[in-house]
């Protein structure tokens, strides 16, 4: 693996394959988080495409890097390979914008968190990771072929478990909360890929506690962002069960409203037939008596004196509000008040089926005639 890399060594070589390393295994993370995503058509050859434009632009910035040599050019740069790896993921895939950006803000965080922690647990083994990249023999700058196994195995287990523990299962609730979430969550993952590691790495050799304390410090940010991901779809399902409770709630109570006022109409046309057929006028020589139905509505008419007087019915009315004066509760409270009597046995019905066999003969015998 040295000899091979030796023999295609230029002066541009080390910095571009650093580069593209790093859009190859950004595009990797992202890739596994945005696999419940709709491919477009003709995926394959959109996925090379997008691979070879990335190492096109990658040995393009490596040129321009090398050259320039300063912090502004290296976040750049950078900038650069995160633009190039959101633009082949809306390339490759489809889906809401929102969707996308969460897909892209876990795959940057993932690769954030798996680069950041293999170079701490060499720090932490005493092996200074700006020299070389194995992890098992501190002090040796040479790398074996196991070290380069481990590296990769250990990026590439790293990512696909991230992937699997963080990529949710439900949809995004979309809302202007969620899509101000996903932004700022956006902002925040560009933020910390671009400038603070970038202007971090310049520091980091000044130090070695300070290049752990780094190093821990983007490791816990990275896994802050995936969990915050995560926390987004979580909530996004709770305010989505939230909005279906809120729905069937509403449509009970528009059902419930529907149901009581039909209820209403048909108790006010009842009580309207039953005052049509109950008012009642009865009059003679000496006699004239009126009863519209309601409470107050039986008059007597006194001819001597001619003065109509009010007799009154009940003590006390009892009614609902919005109903006509007609329609009086007492009657329906004194058949319940008879009924609980009569099962006591304290007295007998006022009203019997006795009672309506009598008025069917009555009507039986007017119906005769």
């Amino acid at each position: 693996m040295n000899e091979l890399i030796a023999a295609f060594t230029t002066p541009y070589t080390m910095q571009s394959v650093n580069l593209m390393l790093t859009y190859t295994e950004c595009y990797a993370c992202i890739a596994l988080f945005a696999r419940r995503f709709e491919r477009r058509d003709f995926f394959l050859v959109r996925i090379i495409l997008t691979l070879l434009e990335g190492m096109v632009v990658c040995y393009l910035l490596a040129i321009w890097y090398t050259e320039a040599d300063s912090l502004l050019v290296r976040v750049l740069c950078y900038s650069a390979i995160t633009v190039s790896n959101f633009t082949a993921l809306m390339f490759c895939w489809r889906d809401d914008i929102e969707e996308m950006l969460l897909a892209f803000c876990s795959g940057m965080a993932a690769y954030q968190f798996t680069n950041k922690l293999y170079p701490l647990l060499q720090n932490l083994r005493g092996i200074n990771d700006r020299e070389t990249l194995a992890l098992l023999h501190p002090g040796d700058a040479s790398i074996s072929n196991l070290d380069w196994t481990l590296f990769f195995g250990f990026h590439l287990l790293s990512i696909v478990v991230l992937a699997l523990l963080f990529t949710p299962k439900n949809r995004l609730v979309h809302n202007r909360r969620t899509t101000r979430n996903v932004i700022i969550l956006s902002i925040a993952t560009i933020t910390l890929v671009n400038i603070l590691i970038c202007i971090s790495r310049v520091y980091e050799g000044e130090s070695p506690m300070l290049n752990v304390v780094t190093k821990i410090l983007y490791v816990g940010l990275s896994f802050t962002i995936l969990t915050i991901c995560a926390g987004i779809f979580s909530q996004s399902e709770q305010e989505e069960q939230i909005g279906i409770l809120h729905q069937l709630w509403r449509q009970d109570r528009a059902q419930f409203e529907s149901v009581k006022a039909n209820m209403d109409v048909i108790n006010m046309k009842c009580h309207d037939l039953k005052h049509i057929l109950d008012k009642m006028e009865l009059f003679g020589e000496q006699i004239y008596i009126t009863w519209d139905g309601s409470p107050m509505g039986l008059k007597e008419y006194n001819g001597e004196n001619k003065e109509e007087k009010t007799i009154t019915l009940y003590n006390s009315v009892d009614t609902l509000e919005g109903y006509s004066s007609f329609v009086i509760e007492n009657a329906y409270e004194n058949e319940l008040r008879n009924f609980f009597e009569v099962v006591k046995g304290e007295i007998q019905p006022q009203y019997s089926f006795s009672d309506d066999l009598i008025t069917l003969e009555w009507i039986d015998r007017i119906e005769e005639r």
